[in-house]
């Protein structure tokens, strides 16, 4: 079973985004929530089970991603 490869990044409320990802031919949808407390990232995946079985591999790839996302929304709704 390959890694699965990140297809599609939606903005689903303020600190969640839907994640698609293509594995062998199938879909697979996350949801990523990105909490900043203090200034350090985190994030939480639902359905967890994908990253505790190592379907989506190394996740700060992908965090970087969702929260550099994340942080041009919030400069471009601070600019508004």
């Amino acid at each position: 079973m390959s890694k699965a490869a990140l297809r599609q990044v939606t903005h689903i409320s303020d600190d969640e985004y839907l994640l698609v990802f293509d594995q062998d031919g199938f879909e697979l949808e996350v949801v990523c929530n990105i909490d900043i407390r203090g200034g350090i990232p985190s994030a939480a995946f639902t359905p967890a089970n994908l990253v505790t079985f190592g379907h989506l591999g190394d996740t700060r790839p992908i965090v970087a991603v969702v929260l550099a996302l994340k942080r041009a929304r919030d400069s471009s709704t601070d600019s508004d």
